[in-house]
C-alpha cells in the first residue's frame, strides 16, 4: 500500500504532469473535432479517435512518451527522461510545432508546461560518469 504522504520520485512527479498536460491537449482537440464532428457520444469512441483520427495525430508522441517512460529499457533513468521530453517539446518535429501554437495561445496549457519544466529542470542533463 502506498503512502499518500511519502514524496514523488521526480521520474513520477514528470510522469503526472506530463499525464496531466496530455489531459489538457486531448480536450481542447476534443472541443475541436465536436465543433466540426459533432458529440463524441462515448469514451470508447473518444479512444478509437485518439488512436485513428488525424484530428489527434499531433499528439501521439506525446501519448507514446507516457508509455514509454513507464518502461525501464526505453527510458532507463532520468537523464534519458529529460532528453526524451526535451527533444519532444522543442525538437523540429509535428508535436512541437503544433504545442508552440497552442502553448502560446492557451493559459492552461502554458501553466501545465511551465509545471513539466520545472520537474524536467530538476532532472540531470547527462548520466553520471563512472569512475574507475
Amino acid at each position: 500500500m502506498t503512502n499518500p504522504n511519502t514524496p514523488l520520485s521526480p521520474l513520477s512527479q514528470l510522469h503526472a504532469r506530463l499525464l496531466e498536460l496530455h489531459r489538457t491537449l486531448l480536450g481542447l482537440v476534443r472541443v475541436t473535432y465536436e465543433k466540426e464532428h459533432g458529440t463524441i457520444p462515448n469514451p470508447g469512441a473518444m479512444l478509437q479517435l485518439v488512436i485513428g483520427d488525424e484530428a489527434f495525430a499531433w499528439l501521439r508522441p506525446l501519448s507514446k512518451l507516457l508509455v514509454d517512460l513507464d518502461d525501464k529499457d526505453l527510458v532507463p533513468d532520468a537523464a534519458a527522461a529529460r532528453v526524451a521530453v526535451e527533444g519532444l517539446m522543442s525538437g523540429s518535429n509535428a508535436f512541437a510545432t503544433r504545442y508552440a501554437d497552442v502553448l502560446e495561445s492557451t493559459p492552461a496549457v502554458a501553466a501545465e508546461h511551465g509545471e513539466v519544466m520545472r520537474i524536467v529542470k530538476g532532472l540531470p542533463e547527462t548520466l553520471p560518469k563512472v569512475s574507475a
